[in-house]
């Protein structure tokens, strides 16, 4: 008998992502945003008289239904996809709500749009984003190419990272390279951390140290031998980024953006002169 083995996110994201009636949270409430240099902010409506903690929001009830089935099959031959896949949330179509990505295992993730009051749409095959025949292991939601949108970001196992770019309502076009092509990463945040310009990483208290392709606590280290402290900046991931600029800037051409392919490639040629000042 084929057995298969079960990563069960559904139940768990359900409780995780669905904050209790019990404790106040009214997710009807109207919402007034504050813009900032990079991001907008909104207060959260909290309703008097509520009491703490988490009430579990059943699949029937908020229509996700995505469980990671992963074959027994895959997981004796590789262990590693055991790890599990990910979850990103993000607003990917501008409504100001909170949408779900799930990457799955065994050839096809799903997007599910926020509806709210709690509720969600599986979006998937509208959204361009099954990612069939990839076998995700990680992924993140971030505006890759400065448009305002978020575009989807997905790690495999030996298939690379791959690229979606958002059209500013939700729907997804898998950018025509593929980056750390034939290779595999388990799991992947973007961001600047402290504003120099660089793609950084972060530790977190219960992982190593010094992660990239150099996964240990004692292998990124100064010229007088002391140890990177995060965040820490590898010179590696500055050329992936410096690559993917300068591929979504074609594609940026193709599709007809000449003013976004002219910032894409102003931006890889500032990082290029930013690498060499400060990476010697």
């Amino acid at each position: 008998m084929r057995r298969a083995f079960f990563l069960r996110v559904t139940a768990a994201l359900a409780t995780a992502f669905a904050v209790a009636a019990e404790a106040g949270l009214r997710a009807d409430a109207p919402r007034v945003w504050e813009t900032g240099p990079g991001y907008r902010s909104a207060r959260l409506t909290i309703a008097s008289g509520g009491t703490n903690g988490f009430a579990r929001i059943l699949p029937a009830a908020s229509g996700i239904t995505f469980t990671n089935l992963l074959p027994e099959s895959r997981h004796l031959t590789n262990q590693i996809l055991l790890n599990g896949a990910g979850v990103a949330a993000g607003d990917v179509d501008g409504d100001g709500r909170c949408d779900l990505f799930f990457a799955g295992s065994d050839g096809r993730s799903a997007l599910f749009r926020n509806l709210g009051d709690w509720k969600f749409k599986d979006v998937t095959d509208a959204a361009g984003v099954a990612c069939a025949g990839l076998t995700a292991t990680g992924c993140a939601l971030a505006d890759l190419d400065g448009d305002g949108d978020l575009d989807l970001v997905v790690d495999t196992v030996g298939q690379g990272t791959h690229v979606f770019l958002n059209d500013g309502k939700g729907r997804f076009v898998r950018a025509p390279f593929v980056l750390n092509e034939g290779k595999g990463g388990m799991s992947l945040a973007l961001g600047d951390l402290d504003g120099d310009g660089f793609l950084e990483y972060r530790s977190s208290a219960r992982g190593l140290v010094h992660q990239g392709w150099k996964d240990s606590n004692d292998s990124v280290f100064h010229d007088d031998g002391n140890p990177a402290d995060s965040p820490i900046a590898l010179c590696e991931v500055q050329g992936y980024v410096f690559d993917a600029k300068r591929r979504m800037a074609r594609l940026a051409r193709r599709r007809g953006d000449t003013l976004l392919a002219h910032r894409l490639e102003a931006e890889a040629l500032t990082l290029q002169q930013r690498f060499a000042e400060k990476f010697r």
